[in-house]
């Protein structure tokens, strides 16, 4: 993308081009299409005049004047932030450690530190933390013992985070400084902004070419954030011209924002974990925050941001006691949470507020993730009501990353079910780099694991489920599907930041999400993802996910191989086992409490095994292997119960016919089948006791005593026949959920995924021909079914139609 218009020293348009050409891209071949760049708000001037020689001005001072830092440091409401604040600034050192130029981490503690000292002094004048503030600012910045801050020839994680915290210090607490250090420390700011500026297109080093290739890494947000805040807080102060002038860098890093702004996942999901989206984000949320204070332009993209406060809420597990598990993570909640606050600020948004509220109520680890505090104080907004995560909805679908999060609540007692089945680096960061070039496959997936077809479930604190971080990146250290000798998908082994595929963007999806009723179904297609370069020779990994009434999952793989051999379903856990009928009971000690789930293993293939043992990494407990040995297609079932009661108690049995998969789960009093289609397309005819359909999946349950369902959910479906009235939709695929009632069939209906407006007819066969009454929506039509005995109901675009009909 272009750099915003000005008149700079020619050294300056000479580095703005470049930075331009790289934003755009190279010129395409072979007839690719270049996908659309991303939009965020025009940009505006650079900073308000009336900002000259004033202080502070970075978020406080400008949108959050003195006054009302005041007012917040007496409020009750930020009386915890307020204590824990000071807490964390008397404990603070004299002095920081800096060993040499400093590392990465020594430099992060100046970058937590500075703020927390400076936000202490300010909210009570206390002259211990103003000594620590002058200190420390004043040590780091001293050009003759500290020459670089940090190591790639300035274009480190260090220098940036210490460009953010040293620019707060003298921001905040301009007048704590003599004229002359004034001077040399923001003449220091000026030549490490400098500095690392220089090294965002300087690709020569290609160990440190990781954070530069791309827009996305968490790494790159660090850089622009260092920058803004430096560029910002010195703007017109004088500092001496270490090579660029003070426009200069602002526009820099203003450029460099909206880049990252415009090629973010559009969802708010973010590819490398959930733990480094909130380590990253925060990042790109002060940068953006910093420009709108000083006048440099409303940068609030949307949807990405407001994306970025709800994807975090929908990866955390019932209870807050940690996030889903994928790519690098600890799976905690991590400690950069407050800029969650000033999303939910920025867009009113109350669900998000409320989330905040009690994940940070939710013991020490959910206030320890609120950890630095002085943002707080600027982020929260206690004028915006917490109110409406009850009401959110229970299922969401981030298709940029592939990821579905389904939950029956957010109590500790509720379960939550969720389930990656993307690429690496996701839609998004494919479409930038299928901007470079057809044949380009260098992007940071160096966070990122072959994991398409991961899963996990969780309640009362425990994941069942577990994934192994960092380390040898293999799907066979996932919840997924191997060949052979566990031989998984492409980007194995620490692939690193190269693509395994130049054709990355379309080779795992998820075709079919219905949520519809208290049921979630996940249909997942990763197929693509074990292609050559992997030599799991597997051409299909389809797998379908029931999460029945929000609480129990069953768990359907329709796999082939181009020759044949043997093809394992893994599934790994932490926890206690025990053997039963079919499977096993994993139980976890969750403080005073123990938490089980019943996993169960099926196949109706014919010599398939079934086996458990300790994992050799600690991290994932135990591994349960499903195996169909020598074959070129392979058919798994399991299933994940909580136990909670004798009521949960559960078998699994599996069968194959004609293009179809079933599994049966049976508890007392009740039977769940689940039926997918196994033909190349995974559409097809689907027979189960009491329904049919041409769908991609078909569930329904019925008593143990009875052969006709009471519900059935049709995913993807052409038709449907239940109760002996038949559904046919006309104008394209459906979700349909049939509820047999007292006299009545009624039918929800929406579209296949969550984005689509269903507006297809309903066509209802094997009706007494006559005069009909059907409910539409609430209202009643009167119709009449046709001597064949059909009627077609015809619908407008919609989220969600209901139709109810009298049965024959």
């Amino acid at each position: 993308m272009p750099l915003p218009r000005r008149a700079f020293s020619r050294r300056s348009m000479l580095l703005g081009s470049l930075v331009g050409a790289a934003a755009a891209g190279a010129a395409l071949g072979g007839g690719l299409t270049r996908p659309a760049v991303g939009t965020v708000p025009a940009a505006t001037g650079l900073i308000d005049p009336a900002l000259a020689g004033v202080h502070p001005r970075l978020i406080l001072g400008t949108r959050v004047s003195l006054t009302e830092l005041a007012r917040r440091a007496a409020a009750p409401a930020y009386a915890p932030f307020v204590s824990t604040l000071l807490s964390y600034a008397n404990g603070r050192a004299a002095l920081p450690t800096i060993t040499g130029n400093g590392d990465d981490n020594q430099w992060q503690s100046v970058y937590w530190a500075l703020p927390e000292l400076a936000m202490a002094y300010l909210i009570t004048g206390n002259s211990t933390y103003s000594t620590k503030l002058r200190n420390w600012t004043l040590y780091v910045c001293d050009p003759a013992t500290r020459p670089q801050w940090g190591g790639e020839n300035g274009g480190s994680m260090g220098n940036a985070a210490g460009l953010i915290g040293v620019s707060v210090a003298y921001d905040w607490c301009y007048d704590l400084f003599s004229p002359a250090e004034r001077a040399t420390i923001r003449d220091k700011l000026a030549l490490q902004a400098d500095r690392l500026i220089g090294q965002f297109g300087n690709t020569s080093v290609a160990t440190d070419a990781y954070w530069k290739n791309d827009p996305q890494p968490n790494h790159r947000h660090f850089r622009v954030d260092g920058i803004t805040a430096a560029a910002a807080a010195i703007h017109g102060d004088g500092a001496a011209d270490s090579g660029e002038s003070d426009d200069y860098r602002l526009e820099f890093a203003r450029s460099q924002l909206r880049h990252v702004l415009n090629w973010i996942s559009p969802d708010g999901s973010q590819h490398e974990s959930i733990t480094y989206a909130v380590y990253g984000n925060e990042h790109i949320i002060r940068a953006v925050d910093v420009l709108d204070g000083i006048g440099g332009g409303d940068l609030w993209a949307e949807p990405e941001l407001p994306g970025m406060g709800s994807f975090k809420v929908d990866m955390s597990l019932p209870g807050f006691p940690a996030q889903f598990w994928y790519g690098d993570t600890d799976g905690s909640q991590y400690y950069f949470n407050p800029f969650l606050w000033r999303i939910a600020g920025k867009y009113g948004d109350g669900e998000l507020q409320d989330f905040l509220h009690r994940l940070y109520t939710s013991g020490s680890a959910g206030a320890t993730s609120f950890f630095y505090n002085a943002w707080n104080l600027l982020w929260f907004d206690d004028s915006l009501a917490a109110t409406g995560l009850d009401d959110r909805p229970t299922t969401r679908l981030y298709s940029d990353l592939g990821i579905v999060a389904s939950r029956s609540g957010w109590a500790s007692t509720d379960v939550s079910l969720h389930v990656k089945a993307g690429v690496m680096g996701g839609r998004r960061l494919n479409q930038w780099r299928d901007r470079l070039g057809p044949n380009a496959t260098y992007i940071n997936v160096g966070h990122d694991h072959p994991d398409g077809g991961h899963f996990s479930m969780s309640f009362g604190g425990a994941v069942f489920g577990a994934y192994a971080p960092y380390g040898a990146y293999l799907t066979k250290q996932t919840n997924a599907i191997v060949a052979g000798a566990d031989v998984g998908q492409a980007g194995e082994k620490s692939s690193g930041f190269t693509q395994p595929y130049t054709d990355m963007r379309d080779r795992a999806s998820i075709p079919a999400v219905s949520s519809l009723g208290a049921d979630t179904i996940i249909v997942a297609d990763v197929s693509g993802l074990y292609a050559s370069p992997s030599t799991s020779g597997i051409t299909r990994a389809r797998r379908t996910i029931a999460f029945l009434d929000r609480q129990a999952a069953i768990v359907l793989d329709d796999v082939t191989a181009g020759t044949a051999k043997d093809i394992h379903s893994l599934f790994h856990s932490k926890g206690t086992v025990t053997d039963v009928t079919g499977g096993s009971d994993i139980a976890q000690t969750i403080g005073s409490s123990t938490v089980t789930a019943r996993y169960l293993q099926s196949s109706p293939d014919s010599g398939a095994t079934f086996s458990h043992a300790a994992d050799t990494l600690a991290v994932l407990g135990t591994t349960w292997r499903s195996t169909v040995p020598s074959t070129t297609a392979a058919h798994f079932a399991a299933a994940l119960v909580p136990q909670r009661s004798a009521a949960d108690a559960a078998t699994l049995a599996s069968a194959t016919a004609t293009g179809q998969l079933s599994a049966d789960l049976t508890r007392p009093g009740r039977i769940d089948t689940v039926a997918v289609a196994s033909t190349t397309d995974g559409r097809g005819t689907l027979t189960v006791p009491g329904a049919q359909a041409d769908a991609r999946a078909l569930v329904v349950r019925r008593a143990s005593t009875s052969a006709d369902p009471s519900v059935a959910t049709v995913v993807d479906a052409a038709s449907a026949v239940v109760a002996g009235v038949s559904v046919a939709v006309q104008g394209g695929r459906r979700n349909l959920r049939l509820t047999v009632e007292t006299g009545d069939l009624r039918i929800a209906l929406v579209g296949v995924l969550p984005d689509d407006l269903p507006g297809a007819d309903l066509v209802l066969g094997q009706l007494t021909p006559g005069a009909i009454d059907v409910e539409v929506d609430g209202t009643v039509r009167h119709l009449t079914v046709g001597g064949d005995g059909k009627v077609t109901v015809t619908l407008t675009p919609a989220d969600r139609h209901e139709v109810v009909v009298p049965l024959p």
